[in-house]
């Protein structure tokens, strides 16, 4: 490793930030984020035997990392080395979409390791205010690729992780709180869920008051996971509190739209649930990828009232602007085609209903993987278009 004090110093910050990755090649736009032209100084570790001999544009890996990183990062120029490389993987985690449709993604899948090196080995050099991101981008791109334990996993971590280093009640421990419990309520483990949403909820209330905006998210989060355990009434308290706190008159409210729309569904309360759909439609514009899920909204409303050819029109509708904005492999929808399947099910169209019911499960296999609650849901219903039973 003596070598590595006899060469210049671009290349000594380059062996240092390659020793910093995980083991194994690095992906050259990882290089590229951290150092905007290295391809000489890659040439000058090739020379002195410290790295492999990539190819322009190819995968570099950086041979006795160990060693590099114990030489590298002494001193003050190592701290600025390990603070450059946390910097850049803190910007890359806020970047992690929150959507589905990663999993074609190299770009994403290439920053794993580096992001798990983040969240391990590095993650005592990460500012307290910075410490949930890797756990988030982690938990993200698990969801994204289907492996929904791995998803729980890094939320349940970032938990611990916060819990310990910033106390039970800090506000980003709440977020964590938060987080973890949408995975549980994603994987169907709902009591569990709705535990840790209270838990937010009771932290965010002890911090910010009973009427700051930021409980709202969390509430919206605790009816859901009220309503799919049958507590509909207890669902419309917190959607209701929720309303008050931020209204109903902007965009930013339509998830929470959506939420009391479903509920008053459920509740058979039909002529508010249509209500509050019209209202969330006036609020977007015809090309908004939001009107998809308000029309699957009000499509289900519609039908359920008797009005069976607006609800199929709706779900059309609703289809067509999906596919538009979010391809045709998106969990999103798999959802619309598959509640679509079930309304034409209900109407005795099973030549229709397979058809749609096929393509979602197709989607769901191949975005959530098979043994995703959700992906079983829609194959129990495809199955029972041919079997007399309830669909889900």
């Amino acid at each position: 490793m003596s070598r590595l004090l006899g060469l210049g110093e671009g290349a000594r910050d380059l062996a240092g930030l390659l020793s910093l990755c995980a083991e194994g090649p690095v992906a050259w736009h990882v290089l590229e984020g951290l150092i905007s032209d290295f391809w000489d100084d890659c040439q000058v570790l090739v020379e002195a035997g410290l790295v492999e001999a990539p190819s322009r544009g190819g995968p570099v890996r950086l041979l006795a990392r160990q060693e590099t990183r114990k030489l590298s990062l002494r001193g003050a120029r190592g701290r600025k080395l390990q603070g450059r490389f946390i910097a850049y993987l803190l910007e890359q985690c806020r970047r992690v979409p929150s959507l589905g449709g990663l999993r074609e993604s190299a770009y994403w899948l290439d920053l794993i390791p580096q992001l798990e090196e983040l969240a391990g080995p590095l993650l005592a050099a990460v500012p307290s205010a910075e410490l949930g991101w890797p756990f988030v981008a982690l938990s993200r791109l698990s969801e994204a690729q289907g492996d929904r334990p791995r998803a729980a996993f890094w939320s349940a971590r970032a938990v611990a992780v916060l819990q310990a280093r910033l106390g039970p009640e800090h506000l980003d421990t709440a977020t964590a709180y938060n987080n973890l419990a949408a995975a549980y309520h994603q994987s169907g483990h709902y009591p569990q869920s709705e535990e840790l949403y209270r838990y937010a909820l009771q932290v965010r209330e002890k911090q910010l008051g009973p009427e700051h905006p930021y409980l709202v998210t969390v509430l919206t989060n605790l009816a859901g996971a009220c309503r799919n355990q049958g507590k509909l009434q207890s669902s419309l308290d917190y959607l209701l509190r929720a309303a008050e706190i931020v209204g109903m008159e902007r965009p930013e409210s339509l998830p929470l739209m959506m939420q009391l729309a479903e509920t008053y569904l459920r509740a058979e309360q039909m002529e508010l649930a249509a209500s509050v759909c019209r209202r969330a439609l006036a609020l977007v514009e015809k090309d908004d990828p939001n009107r998809s899920f308000i029309l699957q909204s009000l499509a289900s409303v519609v039908h359920k009232s008797g009005q069976k050819s607006a609800g199929h029109s709706w779900m059309g509708e609703a289809v067509e602007l999906q596919r538009k904005f979010f391809g045709s492999q998106h969990p999103a929808l798999a959802t619309t085609l598959n509640n679509w399947g079930v309304l034409c099910y209900l109407d005795g169209d099973l030549e229709r209903s397979r058809q749609l019911l096929g393509e979602a499960l197709e989607i769901r296999r191949h975005a959530l993987g098979a043994s995703n609650p959700e992906t079983q849901a829609t194959a129990a219903n495809l199955q029972a278009v041919s079997t007399p039973q309830e669909l889900r």
